[in-house]
């Protein structure tokens, strides 16, 4: 919070709000490039990666087309997040699906979700 206007200066410490609304979406979408590597090379589907990054894209325009003139660069920001949320949480949910895995895979991990299928 006070290193970016400590070293850009003064005149940058208004973009600190809309990098912290910003900063959870990056952060969900992280993701993204992992998931697009499983199918583009492990799957041979690179289409999906397309798919996500449309949806991305699609969400983006929707919810900025709202929000920027209501909140300006607050606004692009809050929705750069929602829309890499949704996005991640699609795509997760495709990836959890085509596993046979449930949403507690992603945290308890892959082993126990198989242990707990056997009993």
């Amino acid at each position: 919070w006070f290193v970016l206007p400590a070293l850009l200066g003064d005149a940058y410490a208004a973009s600190r709000a809309p990098l912290l609304v910003l900063l959870p979406g990056v952060a969900a979408y992280a993701a993204a490039s992992a998931l697009s590597a499983y199918y583009t090379n492990h799957c041979g589907r690179p289409l999906w990666s397309a798919a996500v990054a449309g949806l991305s894209l699609a969400l983006t325009l929707a919810v900025a087309a709202w929000s920027i003139p209501a909140l300006g660069a607050l606004g692009a920001a809050l929705a750069t997040s929602v829309a890499y949320a949704a996005a991640i949480v699609v795509a997760l949910r495709a990836f959890l699906r085509d596993q046979g895995w449930a949403w507690q895979a992603l945290w308890r991990g892959p082993a126990a979700q198989r242990q707990s299928a056997l009993r």
